[in-house]
């Protein structure tokens, strides 16, 4: 399940986010003459908006197990002032997939400001190419959890808007959204993209979004990357340090050796000094522990060259 992003760009869990049925809303009036709800549904769409957190999960997951059914209420959700309630019914519509898409698509695409958060959320990873018009849109919303969600959705799109949206989201306010483009513009191969996730890495940059940065610098497997997970060695987040530490190695970074060694070395960090010197041992084939001497005068006599 893809975690959903709160309003400071946090992950959000499914068992802090929760939905509530009004049962009375019909979005745009495109449901008024859909066939009656199942009883049962009703009944789980009130014990959805009851507010006890177990209840609603349990209620959430039926409802999803009801598939087409129980669509049109759980739409109708999403414009439920709890926020829980909205995000419930959101995962249920997720869960339901294709029977939700266009459904969900129009309130993409509508005015209710609330409900498109949710909507793109449930929508983000269906790959549906008639909802291209409604992602192009969104890419501009307001809100910047629907901005990124729309960014991963066009990512996986084929056409030659994608490219032109995905680049304008690179300079988007919020690093959140411009990690997320600068990634699918690396994935493209796009020189660009790496450009931009490196610059995610600056120390201005809040801790979070770095981590995301260089773990999405080292998923490219690409030697360009190299340089920013060196400087990533000495950031102020240890997860960011320690990831760096570890990716050098695992991409074979010959570049990486010498500030390595500088790691053992410099580092009071236990912890990294581990991934420096495991790093070490799978560029260089050699294994000399913690020992930054051994290491350098290796290093010295070595013809190790190359990215």
């Amino acid at each position: 399940m893809t975690a959903t992003v709160d309003s400071k760009g946090q992950d959000m869990s499914r068992g802090t986010a929760r939905p509530l049925w009004t049962g009375a809303v019909l979005l745009c009036g495109l449901w008024a003459a859909a066939a009656p709800v199942p009883h049962d549904t009703v009944a789980l769409m009130e014990q959805l908006r009851g507010g006890v957190p177990e209840a609603q999960r349990n209620a959430a997951t039926a409802l999803a197990k009801a598939g087409a059914a129980a669509v049109n209420p759980l739409i109708a959700a999403l414009q439920d002032q709890d926020e829980r309630v909205r995000f419930h019914a959101a995962w249920a519509l997720k869960e339901i997939g294709k029977p939700a898409v266009q459904a969900l698509g129009a309130v993409l695409a509508g005015d209710h400001a609330a409900a498109r958060y949710p909507a793109a959320y449930a929508l983000a990873d269906s790959r549906e190419k008639s909802l291209l018009p409604a992602w192009l849109t969104a890419v501009g919303d307001a809100d910047f959890r629907v901005r990124y969600y729309a960014v991963r959705a066009l990512s996986a799109l084929d056409d030659p808007r994608v490219g032109v949206a995905i680049e304008g989201a690179l300079a988007d306010e919020t690093p959140l959204v411009r990690q997320a483009a600068a990634g699918a513009a690396a994935r493209a191969g796009n020189a660009s993209g790496i450009e931009g996730l490196s610059a995610l890495m600056h120390p201005g940059v809040d801790a979070d979004t770095r981590f995301r940065a260089a773990f999405s610098l080292w998923e490219l497997k690409d030697q360009r990357v190299v340089p920013a997970l060196i400087r990533g060695l000495t950031d102020a987040d240890p997860r960011v340090r320690h990831h760096c530490a570890w990716a050098l190695g695992d991409l074979n970074a010959n570049a990486g050796a010498k500030p390595l060694i500088a790691v053992l070395q410099d580092s009071s960090d236990d912890t990294l000094k581990s991934y420096a010197a495991a790093s070490l041992k799978q560029i260089t084939g050699q294994q000399f522990g913690f020992d930054a001497a051994k290491w350098r005068g290796w290093l010295e006599g070595s013809e190790l060259t190359g990215p």
